[in-house]
């Protein structure tokens, strides 16, 4: 696992299975669960989760997005679309 920074301050775990092969493997964009105002990328079920799927072959971000006080349901794809730029 590695760890990353990008949109500012926030960070994304990188799980993968080094491997030998020139072979490009998929990869999961994992956000946490906490109703959108708690939780974080490297929790206990969040590490589990994605330490499993790399051992299946996936590469894993696990990534931690801007918190709402508010609980207002919604994600700022901005930190979305910043994790994903960072992975390419």
């Amino acid at each position: 696992m590695k760890t990353y920074n990008y949109a500012d301050t926030l960070q994304l775990d990188l799980y993968s299975i080094p491997s030998n092969d020139m072979v490009l493997k998929p990869t999961v964009v994992l956000m946490h669960g906490g109703g959108f105002t708690a939780g974080q990328r490297n929790g206990g079920d969040e590490k589990g989760l994605s330490t499993y799927l790399a051992t299946k072959g996936f590469n894993v971000a696990s990534i931690n997005y801007r918190l709402s006080r508010k609980g207002i349901g919604f994600l700022e794809r901005g930190n979305l679309l910043a994790a994903i730029a960072q992975l390419l």
